[in-house]
């Protein structure tokens, strides 16, 4: 069962993992293990130091996977890992969603209203899958986010995965046409609690 990380309804945002540009990509990977929870990641995803104990990993990925460039504009591609302080699922879903709209910087889009969908991972233990998006004033840029939320029943906390992709398209047609929802789903799949 452990090569089964991770099971994704194949409606979820009209994507498919046969979707993705370069499979390539995820032959090669490196495997991060905690106590908690084990993820893989592409071996040319480039691991940050974190100064603090949140996010507990942090990659950034521009160029590897996505393009560096949509239309003339940058692709910014991160990924962290972030401890959430929650009660159960529900209740870390709860803070994720709300949390989007604290940050005031983020502005989001008339008529937007975020997705989720309910998912099992391979040990059998719920998450939630959720996406937004926004513009950040102060970076000048649009942002497709993704976030896997899950909780540990082991370690009585939560974890936010997240996939971050930062783009200069205030359309978002970037996210139909490098596919991104396509590169969150194989991200994902590669992670599970222990």
């Amino acid at each position: 069962m452990r090569g089964l990380l991770f099971l994704i309804p194949i409606g979820f945002l009209s994507f498919s993992l046969s979707a993705q540009e370069d499979p390539a990509l995820w032959k090669q990977l490196k495997t991060i293990t905690s106590e908690n929870y084990q993820f893989s990641v592409p071996e040319n995803f480039r691991q940050m130091r974190t100064s603090s104990r949140n996010p507990e990993q942090f990659f950034e990925a521009s160029g590897a996977g996505l393009p560096i460039t949509f239309n003339q504009g940058p692709v910014i591609v991160t990924i962290f890992l972030v401890r959430e302080n929650c009660s159960s699922l529900e209740d870390c879903k709860r803070k994720c969603s709300e949390g989007y709209r604290i940050n005031l910087d983020r502005v989001f889009s008339d008529g937007w209203e975020d997705r989720q969908k309910k998912l099992t991972l391979g040990n059998g233990q719920e998450a939630w899958l959720l996406q937004t998006r926004f513009y950040r004033r102060s970076k000048g840029l649009h942002q497709s986010r993704f976030d896997l939320v899950t909780y540990s029943n082991k370690a009585k906390v939560g974890y936010l995965y997240t996939l971050s992709v930062q783009h200069a398209d205030g359309t978002y047609k970037v996210e139909s046409d490098l596919r991104i929802p396509a590169f969150a789903a194989a991200l994902f799949t590669h992670f599970q609690l222990r």
